[in-house]
């Protein structure tokens, strides 16, 4: 199948699935953009930096380490977190909490409205 074949068969499939091709290649491509684009600024200031301090490659390194550790720690919780409510789901906790009554949690004072 070439691609002119390919073209005219997703011309006569559904919008719908039209629009999922549109979706996923406009992710894909924005993926190889975005990709290029860190790659080419990380690249430049690499040769910058190692221009201007040697050093200065081994500290941003360093904090760039620390940075992701901190990620890497916040993604973990996000783990924790998730199971936890999938959890909670699984087991019905979820089921027995009801909401409050809004007009239980009103201030029982009558002089709050007549000021009003």
């Amino acid at each position: 199948m070439n691609i002119y074949e390919k073209i005219e068969e997703i011309r006569n499939k559904p919008e719908h699935i039209r629009m999922r091709y549109v979706w996923i290649l406009m992710i894909v491509s924005m993926v190889i953009i975005i990709t290029i684009w860190i790659i080419s600024f990380w690249g430049a200031k690499s040769r910058q930096a190692i221009e201007n301090d040697p050093m200065e490659v081994f500290n941003d390194l360093k904090s760039q380490t620390q940075t992701l550790d901190q990620y890497k720690d916040q993604a973990d919780e996000l783990k924790d977190n998730f199971n936890q409510l999938k959890n909670d789901i699984e087991s019905g906790a979820l089921n027995e909490m009801t909401p409050e009554d809004p007009l239980q949690t009103l201030p029982q004072d009558s002089s709050i409205l007549e000021n009003q």
